[in-house]
């Protein structure tokens, strides 16, 4: 292949990564196809249909041969398109990649997904009380779940972690920020098909040629196996952050930890004794032998006059004035009591564990430096987080031993991490070394779905990471949600006239003239 050209199509409409790359010479009969990742994040409107449109689209323009898939980590937001591809019995794969961590004869990659799956459990368990105790805390006077009180919020979408089963035009159950997790069948269905011997498990440092005879090689980044660097989801603080975020949080989610071991498979809510963070000296009074009357004495009479009063509430602005002079004014008016205890404060605890357990799943995301022959390079950084990024400065690459600063210097093509999130983009070991002048950035997002949302909405892009992306790549950018080169109201960011030249959009044709994009595709190579 002479002189080989490589187009990047970006699927859109989709919260999810999907990229198809086309590497041939223009007026080639059969030009090698490279596919990473297929997935859309659960709850989008249509997205059924807009992955049954994507994957049609890459069965035909492949005519059914994917020389190459990679799939960078489990989340469904990159893996759930499989599903629909795997039932095309045109489709032919030709190759599979994946990170060492997928890698079921590797003992360290089988450790960790041991652990991962003891955090999974336990955030469903946990999800599974609280939503229970919500109902006895609502119906129930005596409230035996130890969850019941949990304080509102603590564990709002939680109810997302209770469904591991894809429904057509789902991900399956979630694990958090990047999506749901498709059923555990799935990426074990995607090896069986592809084969053992067909399937590269890489290493961090590898060098890998690309399919066909283009001269194209892909160096691995990451994941690390440095397990340190591997959990490493969040920046650090003040001055020394390594990313756009302003602000972190420290959680510390052991005791979730055993709270799955608390709850074997057989699914049972685990009882207060096994599930409490509180040590057994403090648990002496237990809520059932208050509420039973079973426990007697000055204690126990102070704690049910206290916390488990049950009379009907008033509001306190009715209270004669000798009533509201008394010092307990609660206690003494034997009011419903329950909204004094603490029972499920801890388990405010549950949010954080499950965005961590979702970082840590993106932080083992294999990522690729697809290096051309004369040396430029598209980055292809999934879903890595801080520590991932960290480790890539670690090793050298290729015959040249190139340094990962070699390689961001001479990046033409950032797919920008975890849709743009704020933690997923390093600064001074990642886009300030990003200074090519014909840097062109990818953000697979949609911004109105990700601001629905969480508590206070997904800031997906992250401001302060657009506004640097928008600096670097003089509004050189394409977002799963906007015109080329334009910002989600449709406001032009560029005036570089070859850039739009070297893009092609293609409308959805299930939705008339006017309807949406399919996807847009970018001429990366060469430039």
């Amino acid at each position: 292949m002479a002189h080989p050209t490589v187009h990047v199509r970006m699927y859109q409409r989709l919260l999810g990564d999907c990229f198809l790359l086309t590497i041939g010479a223009e007026d080639a009969d059969a030009p090698v196809h490279v596919l990473i990742d297929c997935g859309i994040l659960n709850g989008v409107e249509g997205g059924g249909a807009v992955m049954e449109e994507v994957t049609d689209d890459i069965i035909a323009t492949t005519k059914g041969k994917l020389d190459l898939v990679v799939v960078t980590h489990e989340h469904a937001d990159h893996i759930s398109g499989f599903r629909r591809l795997l039932k095309d019995r045109r489709l032919r794969i030709e190759r599979l990649w994946l990170a060492w961590t997928e890698d079921d004869q590797d003992g360290q990659a089988n450790a960790l997904r041991t652990d991962l799956a003891a955090r999974r459990r336990a955030v469903r368990e946990a999800a599974k009380a609280a939503r229970e105790g919500a109902r006895e805390a609502s119906g129930d006077a005596t409230m035996e779940n130890p969850f019941a009180l949990t304080p509102g919020g603590a564990t709002r979408g939680l109810e997302a972690f209770l469904d591991d089963e894809e429904s057509e035009g789902s991900s399956g159950g979630s694990l958090g920020v990047a999506g749901r997790k498709p059923r555990p069948p799935l990426l074990a269905t995607l090896k069986k098909f592809v084969g053992r011997a067909s399937t590269d498990f890489l290493e961090p440092g590898d060098t890998v040629p690309l399919p066909g005879s283009s001269g194209i090689v892909a160096h691995v980044l990451g994941p690390p196996r440095d397990e340190g660097l591997l959990f490493k989801d969040l920046p650090s603080a003040g001055s020394d952050k390594e990313t756009y975020l302003t602000a972190t949080r420290v959680l510390n989610a052991e005791w979730m930890v055993r709270l799955a071991a608390g709850a074997p498979d057989g699914g049972r809510t685990p009882r207060m004794e096994e599930a409490s963070p509180f040590s057994p000296q403090h648990r002496r009074l237990t809520r059932r032998g208050i509420e039973d009357g079973s426990l007697g004495g000055e204690d126990a009479e102070w704690v049910r006059s206290h916390y488990f009063s049950s009379c009907d509430p008033r509001p306190f602005r009715y209270l004669p004035a000798h009533l509201a002079a008394r010092t307990d004014v609660a206690c003494d008016t034997g009011w419903r009591q329950e909204f004094r205890r603490i029972d499920g404060v801890w388990l405010s605890a549950v949010g954080p564990l499950a965005l961590k357990l979702d970082s840590d799943t993106n932080n083992t995301s294999l990522v690729l430096a697809l290096e051309m022959p004369d040396g430029c390079v598209l980055l292809f950084a999934a879903d890595a987080q801080v520590g991932n990024w960290e480790s890539w400065h670690r090793q050298r690459y290729g015959r040249g031993r190139a340094t990962a600063a070699d390689l961001l210097e001479r990046t033409i093509l950032y797919k920008v991490g975890h849709h743009g999130s704020h933690n997923a983009t390093l600064t001074e070991k990642g886009l300030a070394l990003m200074t090519h002048k014909r840097l062109v950035a990818m953000i697979p997002t949609v911004e109105t779905v990700a601001l629905e949302r969480g508590s206070k909405g997904w800031k997906m892009p992250y401001a302060p990471l657009l506004a640097e992306l928008l600096k670097r790549t003089e509004g050189r950018l394409l977002r799963g949600d906007a015109k080329p080169g334009c910002d989600v109201g449709g406001a032009s960011l560029t005036r570089d006239a070859e850039f739009r030249a070297r893009v092609r959009v293609e409308k959805s044709a299930r939705a008339g003239a006017d309807g949406p994009q399919l996807y847009v595709e970018y001429r990366a190579w060469p430039i």
